[in-house]
C-alpha cells in the first residue's frame, strides 16, 4: 500500500496532480472538455479507490488499534500511581501489593504490543501521505472546488456551494481515512508531514470541508478536520508531541495561513461556523466533546487575531454575517457560563472530600472499601476539574478577545442582561477565590485556575461594555448578585497583581462611577410590574414586555428578547413545538405603544407621590407594625434569572448547557 501510494503521488507531482486527478475522476485530462474517458483512466480509478479500502482495512484499522493501546497504558499507569499513594499512607496491604503487582504485568503486556505495533506503523516504507495529499486534490476537484479563488463559487457564501452528484457518491471514509492519518502522523510521525507543494490542497480541502454542511455532513468528521488543523498549526508548542514539528511544519502552515487564498477569504468563517455546529454530533459523549473541539477552534482564532488580514475578518464578521454570528455568540456565552460554573462546583466537592480526609480519625474509622471510593472520586473530580479550568481558561480568553473587538453584538436585546447577570456572578465567585491563601488558593492551584489572571479578564470584559447605558442598567438591576462592594474588591485585586496598567485601572475607577450614577438613576424599579396589566406581561417570564411580537403559529404575544432567547436554543415556538424563526416573527406596534404610554404615566406619578402624604417617610406605622423597607437600587424582591433559556408548559428540560447562573 505504501509502495503504491508513492508512486502514484509521484505520477500525480510531475504533471502538477491535473491529469492524474482527471484520470481518477474518471474524465479526460485535455482541459478542454471534449476528450473521451480512455480505459487507462478507468483502470487508475479502480486502484484509486482499490487502495482507499486497501487503506482502510489495513492501516487505518491497525491505527485505531495503536490508539486504543495507547490509552489503555496510559489508562494503567494512572491507576499504579493511584495504588502507589494508597500503598504509602495505608501501609504494606497485601491486597494493594497484589492489586499493584497485577497491574504492572497487565502494562508490560500492553507495551510489548505496542512495541510490536511500532515495528509496522513506524516502518521508513510505512507512508502515505504522498497519495493522501494526492487524493485531497482528487475529492476537491470531485466537489467542482478549484485551486485559485478567480472562479465563482470562491464569490460565494461558506454553504452557498452545492457539490456535484459524482462527489456526494464518494464513500464518507476517503475524508475521515485522511483524517485519521494525519492526526496519526501530526502526533507520532511529524517528520513524514506535509512539504509546502502538497499542503495547498491538504489545507484547501481542511478548510472548506470543515465549515460546509454540503461536503461533509458529519459534524464530528468536521471536528476531526479542525483538529487536524490545530495540530499542523502548531498553535501551542507545548500541545505537540514533537517540538521538531513545532519549528518546521508548524512554521510552514502559518506561512500558508498569512498567504494561502481560500484560508484567507474561508477559514474565520469556518471555524466559527464549526463553533456552532459541533453543538450535536450525534454520539454518546457529544455533550462535553464540543466543548474540547471549541477549544482547539478557540486556540486557532487566539493566534490567527495575531496575523492583520484575519484580525480585520473577525471584527468584520458580526457585519458580514450578523444572524450567525449572534449564533457564536450565544454558543460562546453557553460554554463560558457551564465551564466555570463546572470548575467552581468541582472545586466545591474536592474540598469536601479534602476535608474528610484531613480528619484523620474520623477517616480510618469508615470501612476500608468507602475510603477507596472516596479516593478515587477524589482523583476523577480533580481531573475533571482540571479539564474543564483549561477549557474555561480558553472560552475567557476568547469572550475577552470578541468583545473588545465588537462588543455591540453581545449587546443586543436578547442578550444583554444574560451577558450583565453571567458577568455579575462569576466576579463574585473569582474574587473569593484570590489571596484566600487556604482550601480555595491550593484548590485554584490543583484545577491549574489562575483566578487573578481570570478576574483581570472579566474586568476587561466589563470594561469593553462600560460605553453601553443597557449594560449599565442590566448590571446593576441584576438582584441575585451584583454588588457594589465586590467591583471595588476587584478593583483592589487587579491594582494589587499588577493585571492592570494604569490607563485601565483608570477606565474601570470611571466604570464604578457610571455603575454608581445608574444606580441612582433608576427610577422604575421591577415591582412596578406587579401593578402592570397582564397584556403587557410576557407570558413565559412574566416581565414588562418592551417589544411584543406575535407568534404565528400560536398566535401569543412575547417579548422579542424572550423568545429570540429561546430561539438560540431550538426553533421552535415554545407552546406548540411547530417550527419557528425570528424572520417569522410578527411586531405589535399599537401595544409596543401603550406599554410606552403606561411607562411614562408610572414615571410621570413618581414626584407626586413622593411629595404626597402617603409618601413611606411621611406615614407613621401602627402599633405593632413598621414601616415597609424601601428597595435598595439595585435590587429586586423578586431575583430572575435573565440568562436559563424560558421554558412554557410541556416544552422539553433545558440541557445542562442553558442552566447556571
Amino acid at each position: 500500500g505504501g509502495g503504491e501510494a508513492q508512486t502514484y503521488a509521484a505520477g500525480s507531482d510531475e504533471d502538477g496532480g491535473g491529469k492524474a486527478a482527471a484520470a481518477a475522476a474518471g474524465t479526460g485530462a485535455s482541459g478542454d472538455g471534449n476528450e473521451k474517458t480512455s480505459d487507462y483512466a478507468h483502470f487508475v480509478t479502480e486502484w484509486f479507490h482499490m487502495l482507499h479500502d486497501l487503506l482502510h482495512v489495513g492501516l487505518l484499522a491497525t491505527i485505531q488499534i495503536y490508539r486504543r493501546v495507547i490509552k489503555s497504558i496510559q489508562m494503567k499507569q494512572r491507576r499504579v500511581a493511584n495504588l502507589e499513594e494508597r500503598r504509602s499512607q495505608a501501609g504494606r496491604s497485601p491486597a494493594l501489593i497484589a492489586e499493584l503487582s497485577r497491574m504492572k504485568q497487565q502494562i508490560n503486556m500492553v507495551v510489548a504490543h505496542k512495541f510490536a505495533l511500532d515495528v509496522h506503523l513506524f516502518h521508513p516504507s510505512v507512508s502515505v501521505v504522498g497519495f493522501y495529499n494526492f487524493a485531497a486534490k482528487y475529492l476537491l476537484a470531485t466537489a467542482g472546488i478549484g485551486e485559485t479563488t478567480d472562479g465563482a463559487v470562491y464569490e460565494e457564501d461558506v454553504d452557498a456551494h452545492l457539490p456535484p452528484h459524482e462527489f456526494r457518491c464518494i464513500p464518507e471514509y476517503f475524508v475521515e481515512d485522511m483524517a485519521d492519518y494525519f492526526l496519526f502522523s501530526t502526533r507520532y510521525k511529524p517528520q513524514t508531514l506535509l512539504d509546502s507543494k502538497a499542503a495547498t490542497h491538504t489545507v484547501t480541502l481542511l478548510v472548506r470541508f470543515m465549515g460546509s454542511e454540503a461536503f461533509v455532513k458529519n459534524p464530528y468528521l468536521r471536528s476531526k478536520l479542525v483538529e487536524v488543523l490545530y495540530l499542523l498549526s502548531c498553535a501551542e508548542e507545548g500541545e505537540t508531541v514533537s517540538k521538531q514539528m513545532s519549528m518546521t511544519v508548524g512554521r510552514g502552515l502559518w506561512h500558508f495561513f498569512e498567504e494561502h487564498s481560500v484560508a484567507k477569504r474561508f477559514l474565520i468563517p469556518s471555524l466559527l461556523r464549526m463553533y456552532v455546529d459541533i453543538e450535536t454530533t450525534g454520539r454518546h459523549a457529544q455533550f462535553y466533546e464540543k466543548f474540547f473541539v471549541r477549544r482547539n477552534i478557540t486556540v486557532l482564532l487566539k493566534h490567527l487575531q495575531t496575523l492583520p488580514h484575519y484580525s480585520q475578518m473577525l471584527v468584520d464578521e458580526p457585519r458580514l454575517r450578523p444572524a450567525k454570528f449572534s449564533l457564536f455568540v450565544h454558543r460562546l456565552l453557553d460554554d463560558s457560563n457551564f465551564l466555570l460554573d463546572e470548575v467552581m462546583e468541582k472545586m466545591q466537592e474536592a474540598a469536601s472530600i479534602r476535608r474528610e480526609m484531613e480528619d484523620r480519625q474520623a477517616w480510618f474509622q469508615q470501612p476500608e472499601e468507602t475510603r477507596r471510593q472516596r479516593e478515587e472520586r477524589l482523583v476523577e473530580v480533580t481531573n475533571h476539574m482540571q479539564a474543564m479550568s483549561r477549557l474555561a481558561k480558553e472560552s475567557v480568553y476568547l469572550l475577552d478577545f470578541m468583545t473588545g473587538a465588537s462588543a455591540e453584538s453581545f449587546m443586543l436585546p436578547h442578550m444583554v442582561d444574560r451577558v450583565a447577570v453571567m458577568l455579575n456572578y462569576f466576579l463574585d465567585k473569582v474574587c473569593g477565590l484570590v489571596g484566600t491563601g487556604g482550601p480555595g488558593g491550593s484548590l485554584s492551584q490543583r484545577a491549574q485556575l489562575n483566578p487573578e489572571q481570570t478576574l483581570a479578564q472579566l474586568c476587561n470584559i466589563y470594561l469593553n461594555f462600560r460605553c453601553d447605558d443597557r449594560f449599565l442598567a442590566a448590571v446593576v438591576a441584576d438582584g441575585r448578585s451584583y454588588k457594589y462592594a465586590t467591583f471595588e474588591k476587584a478593583l483592589a485585586i487587579v491594582q494589587q497583581t499588577c493585571g492592570f496598567n494604569s490607563s485601565q485601572l483608570a477606565s474601570f475607577r470611571g466604570f464604578l462611577a457610571k455603575l454608581q450614577e445608574t444606580e441612582r438613576e433608576v427610577t422604575v424599579d421591577e415591582d412596578d410590574e406587579d401593578d402592570a396589566p397582564d397584556e403587557f406581561l410576557d407570558p413565559i417570564m412574566q416581565t414588562l414586555m418592551t417589544d411584543p411580537v406575535r407568534l404565528p403559529t400560536s398566535k401569543l404575544v412575547c417579548d422579542r428578547s424572550v423568545i429570540m432567547r429561546h430561539l438560540m436554543s431550538e426553533a421552535t415556538d415554545p407552546f406548540n413545538r411547530q417550527h419557528l424563526e425570528e424572520s417569522m416573527l410578527e411586531p405589535v406596534p399599537e401595544l409596543q405603544q401603550r406599554i410606552r404610554d403606561w411607562i411614562s404615566q408610572r414615571k410621570g406619578k413618581k414626584p407626586h407621590q413622593a411629595d404626597s402624604a402617603d409618601s413611606p417617610s411621611d406615614v407613621e406605622a401602627a402599633p405593632g407594625e413598621s414601616s415597609p423597607p424601601l428597595p435598595t437600587p439595585g435590587t429586586s424582591s423578586v431575583p430572575t434569572d435573565p440568562t436559563a433559556t424560558p421554558t412554557v408548559g410541556s416544552s422539553q428540560p433545558q440541557s445542562d448547557k442553558d442552566m447556571g447562573p
